[in-house]
């Protein structure tokens, strides 16, 4: 009986005992900070809008964020422990875009290079064809094996702004080369963006020649202060167009007289 603590010993061993005690704190520490590290990687992960995903050499996949349900129709669950070739190929990816894929991923979870970097079209959960980017990085861990996160990122809007735009290049320099009339783009200060074809025969110049420059150079003395201040004030108004007879010199030293539509 215990006098001091008020109640029963209870049953001691019969021979002396051996007790290590050694200092855990720097480990409890490790493993406090390890948690913490882990719980805002997931904080991170499945608040993010990209689809993010961790593969392993094998190219199977070992994490996928909950973004996977909008991009690729499946929950996580569904696709963690597949393979990147049937998470992605199939019907998934654009068929013009997967040999390139997967060729670049491969290359990635093998080799370590940052080949994986890709653009390319996938099929999403309504159906629909989007552009993504793919970025992915590798590292090792603490075992020694080879790791791949890939960050994919939906860039379908700038994409197809930027096809758009390279289709009405494409208009635009057609017209220019078939025109027998020059045509020009001008941004401020009526600095010369684009020349067509014609400035060869009109001016005697290549349009190569003339981007860049400033248009009002092209205009005779004499005629560039009212040229200059109808465009200006018709500038403020984009939708007036107008029309103004003037005079241009040629890389021979000529004058010619053109008549201009400006929109």
């Amino acid at each position: 009986y215990d006098v001091e603590m008020g109640r029963p010993v209870a049953d001691e061993p019969s021979h002396p005992r051996l007790l290590f005690v050694r200092d855990v704190t720097a480990m409890q520490h490790a493993v406090l900070a390890l948690r913490e590290s882990e719980d805002r990687f997931r904080a991170l992960t499945d608040n993010a809008m990209d689809l993010i995903t961790e593969l392993d050499r094998a190219g199977r996949l070992l994490y996928v964020s909950p973004t996977s349900v909008d991009v690729l129709g499946a929950t996580p669950e569904e696709l963690t422990g597949q393979s990147f070739e049937q998470v992605i190929l199939g019907e998934r990816v654009h068929p013009d875009d997967r040999d390139e894929l997967l060729d670049g991923f491969r290359r990635t979870v093998t080799e370590g290079s940052r080949g994986g970097d890709r653009t390319y079209r996938i099929r999403d959960a309504l159906g629909r064809w989007r552009w993504f980017e793919s970025r992915a990085r590798t590292y090792t861990n603490q075992s020694g094996e080879l790791r791949a996160v890939v960050i994919s990122s939906d860039v379908t809007q700038p994409v197809e702004a930027q096809r758009e735009l390279e289709e009405i290049e494409k208009r635009y320099a057609m017209l220019g080369s078939r025109s027998p009339d020059m045509i020009t783009e001008s941004g401020p200060a009526m600095r010369l963006l684009f020349v067509s074809s014609s400035a060869r025969e009109l001016l005697g110049y290549e349009p190569e020649e003339l981007v860049g420059t400033l248009g009002r150079q092209l205009i005779h003395p004499d005629d560039v202060d009212r040229v200059q201040s109808d465009f200006w004030q018709q500038s403020d108004n984009p939708d007036i167009s107008f029309t103004m007879p003037y005079r241009c010199l040629r890389k021979d030293g000529t004058c010619r007289w053109f008549e201009s539509t400006a929109l």
